[in-house]
């Protein structure tokens, strides 16, 4: 299998049996590693930010459950081909090179050495990969909402806002502003 920057090739197949003409083979298209700038929060639009976040949240809890089915149905399809490699070296053993009576070990070491199992299992692989990385995308979706939660009680509470200063003090602000220009000029006199 094959890794580009994160992605997956798009058309896996999961290895048929004998006779591929009466089994459809399994193809699963896994989506891209999902984008983090959806995490990323604008601090001056907390109400679209709250919009956006249950329709982001629902895409990606829906993409988690569609990738847990794929993963079931590739576990499922090794389970399969585990047992056809099985019959297939129990009934022919010297095809495998192994003895005309093979123990148990040899027989489940030579399952795992077969081509077809190897691709199944990679298949289970990336699969498994594909539900962590969108199980960890839902995780953050619930760390934007408590840090959407806790921004939205900060502005609440004037955090975000800039100093006010009361007429008494602008005005004492105002002066000593006026006396240090006036000294400067006075400077630039001399």
């Amino acid at each position: 299998m094959r890794y580009r920057r994160g992605l997956r090739d798009d058309n896996m197949v999961v290895g048929a049996n004998k006779d591929t003409s009466k089994r459809k083979i399994m193809k699963h298209k896994l989506n891209a590693v999902p984008s983090s700038s959806i995490l990323e929060i604008d601090m001056n639009e907390l109400d679209v930010e709250w919009g956006q976040q249950p329709k982001y949240y629902h895409e990606y809890a829906t993409q988690r459950a569609q990738a847990q089915r794929k993963l079931d149905e590739a576990e499922a399809e090794l389970k399969v081909v585990k047992a056809e490699v099985d019959r297939a070296i129990r009934d022919a053993p010297s095809k495998y090179n192994l003895a005309d009576k093979p123990t148990e070990a040899s027989i489940a070491s030579t399952i795992f050495l077969q081509p077809r199992y190897q691709k199944a299992q990679s298949i289970v692989i990336a699969s498994q990969e594909h539900v962590n990385i969108i199980d960890a995308m839902v995780r953050s979706l619930d760390h934007k909402k408590a840090a959407l939660e806790n921004m939205v009680r900060l502005h609440g509470m004037d955090y975000f806002s800039s100093p006010k200063v009361d007429s008494e003090n602008e005005r004492k602000i105002n002066e000593q502003r006026s006396n240090k220009v006036a000294k400067m000029c006075a400077k630039d006199r001399r």
